[in-house]
């Protein structure tokens, strides 16, 4: 028997073989105490060190393979009371559907593929204004057609300051065939923009034209 003077400690390794069943099973961690990432559910991005006079259609010209953009707002340059200019770029908040796309787009620019923006390298990361998944259908592109009389830039223009929707837009697609008028009209944003307009020309014009969803070119391919 090893005998161990008093006031001293030894410690014994004891090979896994002469333990017990119990004592060789390792404890997993309680979820609560595992590394967990707090963006995992973030759709909203954050970004910087864009041209000072950017617009929505050249921002979105350049994202591609991420998502369906939800909502997009650019933060133009910013002056102080004094009129001196506070930032030398503009900054946007960017919002995906979902989590997947905002995932990508970070992604992306850690892959070296860098979004420039106006000959500009900008800054993207996650927004600390966390933005939560949509689930809707719907997107930031409608497909509006039937009768020519409605389905023009001009009439639909004034219809929907009428109906107080806001919005920008990105491009306008207009076609005509057979005497049906077609305008593929890519909103900057779903959220008020898009989806307003949807609501608003099916609730009015149901008899008089058809109203569908388009695919965003920000989706992944």
């Amino acid at each position: 028997m090893t005998q161990v003077a008093s006031g001293s400690t030894r410690h014994v390794s004891i090979p896994d073989s002469q333990r017990g069943p119990a004592a060789q099973i390792q404890p997993s961690l309680h979820p609560s105490l595992q590394q967990h990432d707090p963006n995992e559910q973030n759709t909203a991005l954050w970004i910087t060190g864009l041209p000072p006079t950017v617009t929505p259609r050249e921002l979105l010209a350049q994202i591609r393979g991420a998502g369906k953009v939800f909502s997009l707002a650019i933060l133009p340059v910013r002056y102080d009371r004094h009129g001196n200019v506070h930032a030398r770029t503009a900054a946007a908040s960017l919002a995906f559907f979902s989590p997947d796309g905002a995932r990508a787009l970070i992604q992306q620019q850690q892959n070296q593929r860098p979004l420039v923006v106006g000959g500009r390298m900008a800054s993207v990361r996650y927004n600390n204004r966390r933005g939560d998944p949509c689930h809707d259908e719907g997107s930031r592109v409608l497909i509006i057609k039937g009768d020519p009389q409605i389905v023009r830039y001009g009439f639909l223009k004034v219809f929907f300051a009428t109906r107080e929707i806001l919005y920008e837009t990105d491009r306008r697609y207009y076609s005509a065939v057979d005497g049906e008028s077609r305008i593929e009209w890519r909103f900057a944003s779903y959220l008020g923009q898009a989806r307003r307009a949807y609501d608003h020309l099916k609730r009015t014009y149901a008899d008089r034209v058809s109203v569908e969803y388009g695919r965003d070119p920000c989706e992944a391919a």
